[in-house]
């Protein structure tokens, strides 16, 4: 790994703190939608318009989906930084250069992987 253990500190915090955040918005998102009991609220509660309903809940399913989509990419960085192979490329092995990780802390993919990836899907 290339990176300094100041670099490695900073994203590391950047990291958790993130984790904090998207754990915080999913939490939020249940709180939103559930009135503590066995009700799901959805937007139906709010409008009797079914456009505007089917819109607002797929809208809230793509958040909670991005959000949870991120959470696990956080959470396998972090796993990564505990088992020391942090920073290096899932797919070639090699270093993940530093403006890339500051960019996406995240990232498990250098650039070249990434894209050859994201063609293949």
């Amino acid at each position: 790994m290339s990176l300094t253990p100041a670099e490695l500190a900073r994203l590391t915090q950047r990291l958790l703190q993130r984790r904090s955040e998207l754990q915080s918005e999913i939490e939020a998102h249940k709180t939103r939608h559930s009135d503590g009991g066995t009700h799901i609220r959805t937007h139906r509660d709010e409008t009797d318009d079914a456009a505007a309903v089917e819109t607002l809940d797929a809208l809230e399913i793509a958040e909670v989906a991005r959000d949870a989509a991120e959470l696990d990419a956080v959470q396998r960085a972090l796993d990564r930084l505990e088992a020391g192979s942090y920073g290096d490329c899932l797919g070639c092995g090699e270093p993940i250069p530093q403006p890339r990780l500051e960019a996406a802390p995240e990232a498990a993919l250098c650039l070249d992987c990434q894209t050859r990836h994201e063609r293949r899907r």
